[in-house]
């Protein structure tokens, strides 16, 4: 449990960082997407090292703590080519319906979803 969302997290934030490489989009904002992309990394990092120790229930707060960094990326992306970081609201669902209870699972559906219309 704790090494899947790790990786998750370290793979959204290395992905969104190594779009900061090549050219940039009219109206993406850097340090918008590098401070969330950061912040996942680090936490994937995180849970890769104590996730194992943590109790079940912390996984939903991390769950939604992946959500605000997506959301934020995708608001500080910029223009319509913003989309590029829209799919890792779908990581957030798998994750969900396969670890949490489908009640559970549908409220992190629910706030992915509004996170990803605002």
């Amino acid at each position: 449990m704790a090494e899947s969302l790790a990786v998750l997290f370290m793979a959204g934030g290395s992905l969104s960082l190594a779009t900061l490489l090549f050219p940039h989009w009219p109206g993406l904002h850097v340090v918008g997407v590098s401070v969330p992309a950061v912040t996942a990394v680090l936490t994937g990092v995180g849970l890769w090292v104590l996730g194992p120790r943590l109790p079940g229930g912390a996984f939903h707060v991390f769950l939604v703590l992946g959500t605000c960094c997506i959301g934020t990326a995708v608001h500080f992306g910029g223009g319509s080519p913003h989309a590029i970081y829209s799919p890792y609201f779908v990581w957030v669902s798998l994750y969900a319906f396969y670890f949490f209870s489908p009640p559970a699972a549908s409220l992190h559906l629910a706030l992915s979803s509004g996170a990803g219309m605002g």
